[in-house]
């Protein structure tokens, strides 16, 4: 919802670089590159290449507008690292009925159309194992080929398409893990990425750089640093989130500061790669978010949110609709308007929305959305009042 800029000064980056990258992630990017060579000689040429100290800072400092290229650069050449981490991307692409799970097998005839398209979901599992070198895909092919009845291929779709929803449930199940398994070098990609060292030295200054007071998703909870005997920060959200992109989870462009309820309790792991505004590139700080429906014989108000595209998905990911029906933002409208009132009587003939000392002091107008609780939502109401009472309406 609200734009904000991180402001990196040249010595902190440089901090991050030695006391980070050089020190951390170069030699846990040595450790698994050299795992690759001795376990899995197919993929250790591309690897090598990607884990370079050049790439490697790259990733640490990637702004959002190239999320999408390393993201295809990584998964389209390294497929075996999409199956452990993302297999979204591979099962997407599987080209499966599953209308055939709620298919009633009442009837010979029904029951033998199943068993059939078994033998075809064999092939399929097959096209995928080979393609994207997919251990899962090669897991499922073999459990469905030891018992090939109604029960066992309804049961591989609905792995597949619980796969292809971006549930990942099937590497942690206690029947199935243990036959999944990769190359040790796929396992230990994620600590190169290591986001708990680099916040536990950084994460107060990251988010001190982005001069964010509020959440940047909702703007309707503070956020603060706290740095006294005991310490305290907020979360610091992974726009992409790590379980998914283990390679963007120490990118700097990649955290946000939030809310605990956007990133806990609305926000988890859902993948925002497409379709969803990122904060650090655009906001609708500037777009008309709020219709307000004042009814003057009864003094209340009805709040109600606007339709913008690009804010669509957030808007459902982040509960943005439950938020503003919280009953203290009907009561910010009727005491902006109460207070405006007030003023606009004690000088009638004045346009009294001119008068920034008088604005600020009375309705924060000096503020902005990133450092003030709520202050998009003030901004639009204190329009609308405006408009309301110099017209009288």
């Amino acid at each position: 919802m609200i734009k904000f800029n991180y402001k990196l000064n040249k010595n902190f980056t440089k901090k991050i670089d030695h006391d980070f990258i050089l020190s951390s992630m170069l030699i846990s990017a040595e450790k698994v590159k050299n795992e690759c060579c001795q376990q899995d000689y197919k993929n250790a040429n591309f690897l090598i290449k990607l884990l370079t100290l050049a790439n490697l800072r790259k990733l640490v400092f990637c702004k959002p507008e190239f999320f999408s290229h390393w993201v295809g650069l990584i998964y389209n050449n390294l497929p075996i690292l999409a199956d452990r981490y993302h297999q979204e991307l591979i099962f997407k692409n599987a080209n499966v009925d599953y209308n055939l799970i709620n298919l009633n097998a009442n009837s010979a005839q029904v029951k033998a159309r199943i068993i059939e398209y078994g033998s075809y979901l064999l092939v399929e599992l097959s096209r995928l194992y080979f393609i994207y070198d997919s251990k899962i895909s090669r897991y499922l092919f073999n459990e469905l080929r030891k018992e090939m009845t109604v029960a066992s291929v309804k049961k591989t779709l609905r792995q597949m398409k619980l796969l292809s929803e971006g549930n990942s449930k099937i590497l942690s199940n206690k029947k199935s893990a243990p036959h999944i398994v990769y190359p040790l070098w796929v396992n230990s990609f994620q600590n190169i990425f290591d986001y708990k060292k680099l916040s536990t030295k950084f994460g107060y200054e990251l988010v001190k750089a982005s001069g964010l007071r509020v959440c940047p998703y909702c703007n309707a909870e503070t956020i603060r640093t706290i740095d006294g005997i005991k310490k305290h920060r907020p979360d610091i959200d992974h726009f992409l989130p790590k379980s998914k992109y283990p390679f963007f989870a120490a990118s700097i462009f990649n955290f946000i500061p939030a809310g605990s309820a956007c990133n806990r309790s609305f926000k988890g792991s859902v993948d925002v790669l497409t379709g969803y505004i990122h904060p650090l590139i655009t906001g609708i700080d500037d777009v008309k978010l709020f219709d307000f429906n004042y009814d003057m014989i009864n003094s209340c108000v009805q709040i109600n949110i606007n339709d913008i595209d690009c804010f669509d998905n957030n808007r459902k990911l982040f509960e943005i609709d439950a938020v503003y029906q919280d009953p203290s933002y009907k009561e910010i409208y009727l005491s902006t308007r109460k207070q405006y009132k007030i003023l606009k009587d004690a000088k009638p003939d004045e346009n009294i929305f001119n008068d920034k000392d008088l604005m600020d002091t009375y309705f924060y107008t000096n503020k902005t959305n990133q450092n003030r609780v709520n202050m998009k939502f003030e901004r639009e109401v204190l329009s609308d009042v405006i408009e309301h009472v110099e017209n009288r309406r």
